[in-house]
């Protein structure tokens, strides 16, 4: 890798890491506030909701995105058959949404969907107006743009939210909070790129995209069915409030985290797809990649199982009691799926688009069975049969990716399992010490924890593992 490139690389991964940071710190911070203004019902609601249109967005980019990444040379023809292609499907998607409404609400029985979901139905065509911008800025590493269209799009979403949530609008506060992001989203976008499309189209060019896309949207609709199908089973038999409480657990404990790798990964894919014959390189980054990751997020799951009971309570109310076994249940998935983020970026960069979807199958059945298994013991036994399969999935996922990169396994665990065996050593020790002491977890206490699990960490850290402390200095 050049150093023009590495330089470029770093660069990018420095602006979508240090972005994503501020977005989380203020997603959480939105969620919180919006979590004190509004009940689990309102939230189940969304919740209802996105589950299918999360599934349609999967159709609307058809990974055309994805495939003018990987593609070594593109042009304006490429660019304008694309964006049209895309425009047609955001169409076709809305007037879909806005006629299925009704099939929706009567799946969950829940009338009050249908007119929620119309307005929700809008999306389709603002995202469809945005996708090659977005596509041009990341596949020139340009994360710095990226981000700062982002956190206008957040920035006015969720302070409408709020305004609307305080003055007692409920559901549409969080309705309202999709549209708006979305549309500054796209205003943000047409003001930052200097491309604008022509009125030109070939038939020819999207077959050719379709070659690389299509299994890679397959792949990404069985990753969503296996995310989602917890969701969905539970809003269908266990009702909105129980789906409130569930998905509230999920996007505050794993979804930040999986942004953490997701930062890391949106990097790399560009990245890898410029450097996609040499191997041995490839490999060399995944590993370090890893080493990073579970640096981060493993002491964050340690963290996350410790506070959760102070965390649930004192931020988001007693409302929310009942979130807090899921919140601890989620660290372990967290903590699996951070490390699992990677994976897809090698067999993109790579071209292997029909394993990729053959490994999603596999996983996606194994998902499938394990929620229908859980949901028989409740919102809790979801969240336990999901963390159980991830455990099933995210093997093979090794195994398979080791082949592609002539990866041995051995040195794919050492890439985290250091970082994972001292974070769990912390989580023991100062476990222990609050069950044996009973000590009772006020704001305080909790401060004295965090502060604790973080210096107890570092020590370990520095007398087992300089090696991390270099790499880390190596970013910069």
């Amino acid at each position: 890798m050049s150093n023009s490139h590495k330089e470029k690389t770093l660069k990018g991964l420095k602006w979508s890491g240090g972005g994503q940071i501020v977005k989380q710190v203020l997603n959480i911070s939105i969620g919180i506030f919006l979590a004190r203004l509004l009940s689990p019902t309102e939230f189940g609601l969304l919740g209802m909701i996105t589950v299918f249109t999360g599934f349609m967005q999967l159709f609307n980019d058809f990974g055309f995105g994805a495939a003018l990444i990987q593609k070594e040379q593109i042009d304006n023809k490429d660019l304008n058959s694309v964006f049209w292609f895309n425009l047609l499907t955001g169409l076709v998607f809305f007037m879909l949404l806005f006629w299925v409404s009704n099939l929706i609400a009567d799946f969950y029985k829940t009338p009050q969907l249908v007119e929620l979901i119309r307005w929700v139905a809008l999306i389709f065509i603002l995202q469809a107006l945005t996708y090659v911008q977005q596509t041009l800025f990341r596949k020139n590493l340009d994360f710095k743009t990226i981000f700062l269209v982002e956190l206008f799009g957040m920035l006015a979403g969720g302070g409408t939210a709020l305004i609307l949530a305080y003055f007692g609008f409920g559901v549409y506060s969080l309705i309202v909070q999709l549209l708006v992001n979305s549309l500054i989203t796209v205003v943000s976008l047409w003001l930052f790129s200097s491309w604008r499309p022509a009125f030109e189209f070939s038939v020819e060019r999207i077959k050719n995209l379709l070659g690389y896309s299509l299994p890679l949207m397959g792949s990404s609709i069985l990753g969503y069915v296996l995310g989602n199908l917890d969701k969905l089973l539970i809003g269908r038999f266990l009702g909105n409030q129980s789906l409130g409480l569930y998905s509230r657990a999920y996007s505050l404990m794993v979804f930040p985290v999986g942004q953490i790798s997701g930062v890391i990964s949106q990097v790399m894919f560009p990245s890898l797809a410029q450097i996609q014959t040499d191997k041995n390189r490839i490999k060399e980054i995944y590993l370090k990649m890893n080493r990073i990751i579970s640096f981060v997020t493993f002491p964050l799951m340690g963290l996350g199982f410790l506070l959760a009971e102070p965390f649930v309570l004192f931020v988001l109310g007693e409302q929310w009691r009942e979130m807090i076994p899921l919140f601890k249940i989620f660290t372990f998935i967290g903590a699996l799926q951070s490390i699992g983020t990677l994976i897809g970026n090698i067999f993109m960069a790579l071209g292997e688009m029909k394993l990729y979807f053959k490994v999603n199958l596999y996983s996606g059945i194994v998902f499938i069975l394990a929620s229908i298994i859980g949901l028989q013991f409740g919102i809790y036994g979801v969240a336990i049969s999901y963390s159980i399969a991830s455990l099933f999935v995210g093997i093979p996922q090794w195994f398979v990716t080791g082949k592609l990169i002539n990866l041995d396994l051995w040195d794919y665990m050492k890439s985290w399992l250091q970082n994972g065996v001292l974070t769990l050593l912390v989580v023991i020790c100062i476990f222990a010490v609050i069950y044996f002491f009973k000590v009772e977890l006020t704001v305080l206490n909790s401060v004295f924890v965090l502060f604790s699990f973080i210096l107890f960490y570092a020590i370990l850290m520095y007398f087992t593992n300089r090696n991390m402390v270099r790499e880390l200095r190596g970013l910069k």
